[in-house]
């Protein structure tokens, strides 16, 4: 072959190793601001920069932190179960059950948060964590379903004590709105959700949220089964 067919083959070489080099460097820095794209962003709508709490991912955590104590008002609202509204949803898991000898899931005085959309993004779990930390009180997550990421944070932040959360899984549309008027708040859409939007009236109440893994108990704020308050959902 002639020297200057070598020098074609050289070029043509050298010019495909380059096309090769510049798709696998484009590849890199597309992945790369995907990954970033991806990341939750600690700006969360009605709460400034400067109040909002950490979070923590179970990758963040050595061994579980629940509290094991039980209260006497954890074991009140258990002895008045068979009062309350029920709702045919139970925890998403087991690991959400902080009465384990009972096999319960018991909150005093929770919000109720009720979405009509799944929780399955970063940025949403983080602002429910976040909001509900900065009111100080256990939390009630009603929703369609939640995504295997997003029980991983809950269940991360009930282990390290951030905020007691029960998410309740709950497919039926109807189901979810009685269960919002039982507790005094408003479904959530998915705008609002993915928005952050999250008024007053959307949080609803109760004096006490128990669950297994079938079922809910609900009583109502204000009310005992003393004076006939408890409402029974068919």
């Amino acid at each position: 072959m002639s020297a200057g067919w070598w020098g074609v083959v050289a070029v043509a070489v050298l010019g495909t190793a380059l096309v090769v080099y510049g798709w696998a460097h484009d590849r890199r820095r597309v992945r790369a601001a995907l990954a970033k794209a991806k990341q939750p962003t600690r700006s969360i709508p009605g709460v400034p920069d400067h109040t909002v709490p950490a979070y923590v991912t179970e990758d963040e955590l050595t061994g579980p932190a629940i509290d094991p104590s039980v209260t006497s008002d954890e074991s009140d609202l258990i002895a008045h179960r068979d009062a309350a509204a029920t709702l045919p949803a139970g925890a998403a898991e087991g690991a959400f059950l902080n009465r384990a000898d009972r096999g319960l899931a018991v909150l005093v005085r929770p919000d109720v948060l009720v979405l009509d959309a799944d929780l399955v993004g970063d940025r949403e779990v983080t602002a429910l964590l976040s909001l509900a930390k900065t009111r100080g009180r256990p939390l009630v997550i009603v929703a369609p379903d939640f995504g295997d990421r997003t029980l991983g944070v809950l269940r991360a932040n009930v282990r390290a004590g951030t905020v007691r959360t029960l998410p309740i899984v709950l497919a039926d549309a109807a189901a979810r709105r009685r269960a919002a008027a039982l507790t005094g708040g408003r479904p959530i859409d998915e705008a609002d959700l993915l928005s952050g939007w999250l008024p007053e009236t959307a949080w609803g109440r109760c004096d006490g949220w128990i669950a297994d893994l079938d079922d809910s108990w609900v009583l109502v704020e204000g009310r005992s089964t003393s004076d006939g308050g408890a409402v029974t959902l068919d």
